[in-house]
């Protein structure tokens, strides 16, 4: 709780830089933070000698909010609503530039119920920016939500002035109209002055382009293109209807997500074959999600001598940092059983081939830990599904008694074995990507 004293108990602010350093050294974020507020003296010296903060995460989504630094020992957040699930206790009243805020403490943070995500949150900001010193800091994370914001121009240009921007999160969680206009007029310069290392764009704009017809032209709608996100060594787009076969093929990151593509089986059988002729090693692995089919094997695997790929058995799923959506959770792409492996001529690198319904990911190496695969065993029970059968006469979940998960040996070559476990770890992360987006989960 911020206190209000006449005089100084301690007398902290007369130390000098190196006593202060000292002093600091053995404080946690939070107890510097709370120190500001005891005497303008006090909050003068921080300023001057303050701790140096490496990172800041900064989210303005619509749920709650926040501000976080991190030193080299500890962590300060802040947020405008109350985090469920954390010890919190009465705070009493900040007053923060112009604003009063009544707030709530937990462990290392201060939480309050006041909702002001644009000219409030600036002056928490720059508060924190005068208490510690953050002339080196990076910005982990900016994720804006165009739900909540409308100006994403203005709210990128609070953060020009920083080290670098690490990763740029834009999305929508309800429709706003103007807001999505204001940040396709605004692209170009915000990638431009923010030059961040990854970027998730969540939306996606549409164009009214004159197009010739005939004797006539029309305004036919079309999505915009977001060209200089594709100069990135890491990005994601949840709207990806504008990359063509050219755009596809002329891609050079280390990592990409490209969802609800038009993208054909042809143009990723010419993907995979561009990969296997050439010499780069830049790329670490790449996911593309069609719309509205699912993707033939055959026709994607067309000419490539493939074969049964073991990556899997030391690593069962992709855990890249790089793998994020709109937030900042890493959610892993679990391999199937059933991936196939390609190789360069001359032992010059492999990759695993994945292809499960609409999705095909490309992974040729990890930045992630490793995981080995689980052990694929289920609670005896008297009858238990233990896998499901993919042949000519249909879809089988075989069951046995009083048995715990068992492969069958005799499958047909056309056969293909999905194990329960696996399938249902699958249907989890979908479920999870949908939760995070806030949509709906039908039945």
């Amino acid at each position: 709780m911020p206190v209000n004293i006449e005089s100084d108990v301690f007398p902290f602010h007369k130390l000098d830089s190196v006593g202060l350093q000292e002093v600091l050294k053995h404080l946690t974020l939070m107890d510097v933070f709370e120190l500001s507020y005891t005497t303008a003296n006090v909050k003068n010296v921080l300023g001057e000698t303050s701790l140096p903060i490496k990172a800041i995460k900064i989210s303005y989504n619509s749920n709650q909010p926040s501000i976080e630094i991190a030193s080299g020992t500890s962590t300060f957040l802040w947020t405008f609503g109350y985090p469920e699930g954390v010890e919190m206790s009465d705070a009493g009243e900040y007053k923060v530039g112009r604003f009063l805020y009544k707030c709530m403490k937990s462990e290392n943070g201060i939480h309050t119920d006041h909702f002001d995500i644009e000219q409030g949150f600036i002056a928490v900001l720059k508060y924190i920016c005068s208490v510690f010193n953050c002339s080196n800091a990076v910005i982990s994370e900016l994720i804006i939500d165009l739900g909540v914001i409308e100006d994403c121009r203005t709210v990128c240009s609070h953060y020009t002035g920083f080290k670098s921007i690490e990763r740029l999160a834009i999305y929508q969680s309800v429709p706003n109209h103007v807001a999505i206009l204001s940040f396709g007029m605004n692209f170009d310069w915000i990638l431009t002055n923010l030059i961040p290392k990854d970027m998730f764009l969540g939306i996606g704009v549409t164009e009214h382009v004159l197009t010739p017809r005939l004797d006539t032209f029309d305004l036919l709608p079309t999505p915009k293109r977001f060209n200089k996100i594709l100069d990135l060594d890491h990005f994601g787009m949840s709207e990806s209807e504008w990359i063509t076969s050219e755009d596809f093929l002329n891609l050079n990151p280390k990592t990409a997500i490209l969802m609800n593509t038009s993208l054909t089986d042809e143009d990723i059988n010419l993907f995979i074959k561009q990969w296997l002729n050439s010499t780069s090693d830049k790329l670490e692995w790449i996911e593309v999600q069609v719309q509205g089919r699912n993707l033939s094997k055959e026709s994607i695997l067309a000419d490539l001598q493939v074969q049964r790929d073991d990556y899997h058995l030391q690593n069962s799923r992709c855990s890249s940092i790089y793998r994020k959506f709109e937030t900042s959770q890493v959610i892993p792409f679990i391999f199937p059983l059933d991936s196939k492996k390609v190789s360069r001529a001359n032992n010059a690198g492999a990759a695993t081939i994945s292809i499960y319904r609409n999705t095909f990911f490309f992974h040729v190496k990890n930045d992630g830990p490793i995981t080995p695969q689980l052990e694929m065993f289920l609670p005896e029970r008297r009858r238990e599904a233990v896998g499901i059968f993919l042949n000519g006469n249909g879809i089988v979940a075989n069951e046995v008694e009083h048995a715990g998960f068992q492969f069958q040996n005799q499958i047909g070559p056309r056969d293909e074995v999905f194990p329960l476990r696996q399938m249902v770890q699958m249907e989890l992360e979908r479920f999870e990507l949908r939760r995070l987006r806030g949509q709906p989960n039908e039945v």
